[in-house]
């Protein structure tokens, strides 16, 4: 898939999901809502800051607990945190790949 039928994907889905989920706040946009309380809870659960991208991808995939920031966040820091004995790779959430970068 091209990157930009991907975004257009994510887009799509957005706006369907959009359709369906609750009412956003008064001058408010829900989505950029979600992403900047998902970077914030993933910043203080494990210091990890995912980018606008990762975040979006994740709500695309239509998994309930990816549609609101505090799951996103939880598995966003269970993908990046290393286990004890596991094999490093690059972590990844329901098929995304996480991208960001820990706080120091």
């Amino acid at each position: 898939m091209t990157k930009r039928l991907q975004i257009g994907l994510i887009g799509i889905t957005l706006i369907v999901t959009g359709c369906t989920t609750a009412t956003p706040p008064a001058g408010g946009n829900r989505t950029s809502s979600i992403v900047s309380d998902a970077t914030a809870q993933a910043r203080s659960l494990c210091a990890f800051v995912p980018t606008a991208e990762t975040i979006l991808a994740l709500i695309a995939t239509g998994q309930p607990q990816l549609t609101i920031a505090a799951g996103i966040a939880k598995a966003i820091c269970n993908a990046v945190v290393p286990k004890p004995g596991s094999a490093p790779g690059t972590p990844t959430v329901a098929g995304v790949v996480i991208k960001g970068s820990f706080e120091r």
